[in-house]
């Protein structure tokens, strides 16, 4: 008898250690994100998550990038962080200024898909977990307004020109750097190699000669926005849009059977080449080392699941990182699903460091004084050079006062 009962009590020790929805008192967690377009599932997420630990209550917040990028660091300078955050993997530049800690292997799924293993690594370790891969751009377009897409921007625009009724699609807005990067690229001209700044100003004078070209061809607008093209584009009114896969469901619920799906075209012979990161979840101020670490922990790991991942890739058509999910998507033979994924192994990681979210507001400047006619090329070379190497400097120094 008394065997039995110390075997019961073990068991029932065991029992309130390791599950995480018996705590004496209720938790709180706090997650902030800027993955606009996953939000409302992952509001589904939470409260799935909150059924199965009623004790635990989890507020979810979305912010767009740059309001996001503002309050974490008056939030680290006030000692107020969230728990948890939801970002794009390159802003885990900001790792030491958030003070986040290298996650444990134990915080990650056993059935993560391999291939995408080094993703975010920053000075050599993750200090996050990626929830979900891609934010890489695709070519959508309308099957009932065109018969085959196009594979080049200079058939287009010859098509175009033999068509003086034809009005030139809007493909993209000239004030989004992470499209402009896509050409950047496709003349090996990204500007950041190995954490630090160096710049190949031959391929970033021709990159912004090529697209401003492709602005007095009409295919650039400034006038029109993101929103303004994508309406445009919902309404039939241009058959072509270069979007992220994050807007993939949205133009599906609009379009339906109607929505293409195709590669980037080229442009002067070279194929343009998106980015691409993941979408990752992080724990400012050592959040990992707290009284929480249990619960969240359990909620990364729900996060990661099968169900949740089935979910996401339903509402937002993004790639899983469930090694399962994945090879389902691929039994079911969806080419969609193939296309979108052979254009990720094609795209180029954006580096997760100070240096890459230094040069998204030196493009946009030195870009429009070209544009405008206010530098030459070789100028606005120059000055793009110049404003990231500044930039970058002042991030560093800010870095490290946050920091000390």
């Amino acid at each position: 008898m008394l065997i039995r009962f110390l075997r019961r009590v073990i068991i029932f020790i065991g029992f309130l250690i390791f599950n995480p929805s018996v705590y004496s008192s209720n938790v709180s967690l706090t997650l902030w994100h800027n993955a606009i377009d996953a939000h409302s599932t992952l509001n589904w997420a939470a409260k799935k998550f909150q059924i199965i630990h009623p004790n635990v209550d989890i507020t979810v917040s979305k912010y767009p990038v740059e309001e996001l990028k503002n309050k974490l660091i008056e939030s680290s300078i006030n000692q107020s962080t969230p728990d948890a955050i939801l970002i794009s993997s390159d802003l885990l530049g900001y790792t030491e200024m958030l003070d986040l800690s290298p996650v444990p292997l134990n915080y990650r799924t056993p059935h993560f898909y391999s291939p995408f293993d080094n993703l975010i690594q920053h000075n050599n370790y993750q200090f996050a977990i990626p929830i979900y891969i891609g934010n890489h751009l695709l070519m959508y377009y309308n099957q009932t307004l065109v018969e085959k897409p196009f594979t080049s921007f200079e058939t287009l625009i010859t098509t175009i020109d033999k068509d003086l009724e034809q009005q030139p699609p809007i493909v993209f807005w000239d004030n989004q750097m992470y499209w402009f990067i896509s050409v950047v690229n496709a003349f090996n001209g990204f500007p950041i190699i190995n954490d630090k700044v160096k710049v190949n100003r031959a391929a970033l004078a021709q990159s912004i000669m090529i697209y401003k070209q492709l602005f007095d061809a009409g295919m650039i607008s400034s006038e029109c926005d993101l929103n303004c093209i994508m309406k445009r584009f919902h309404h039939e009114k241009t058959p072509y849009l270069i979007d992220g896969l994050w807007a993939y469901r949205k133009h599906e619920s609009v379009l339906g059977k109607k929505l293409g799906v195709a590669v980037l075209p080229w442009v002067a012979d070279k194929q343009l080449q998106s980015m691409r990161s993941a979408v990752v979840l992080a724990f400012p101020q050592q959040a990992i080392h707290s009284e929480k670490k249990e619960i969240l922990k359990t909620f990364a790991l729900f996060l990661q699941s099968e169900q949740v991942q089935k979910q996401l890739y339903r509402d937002i058509g993004c790639i899983p990182i469930h090694q399962s999910v994945i090879e389902t998507l691929f039994a079911e033979a969806e080419p969609e699903f193939k296309l979108i994924l052979n254009e990720y192994n094609r795209s180029l990681n954006l580096p997760p460091n100070l240096a890459t979210v230094s040069m998204w507001p030196a493009f946009a400047k030195g870009l429009h004084f070209f544009i405008d006619g206010l530098l030459t090329a070789s100028d606005a070379v120059l000055y793009i050079e110049d404003q990231i190497k500044r930039e970058h400097s002042k991030a560093l120094h800010l870095n490290q006062q946050l920091s000390d």
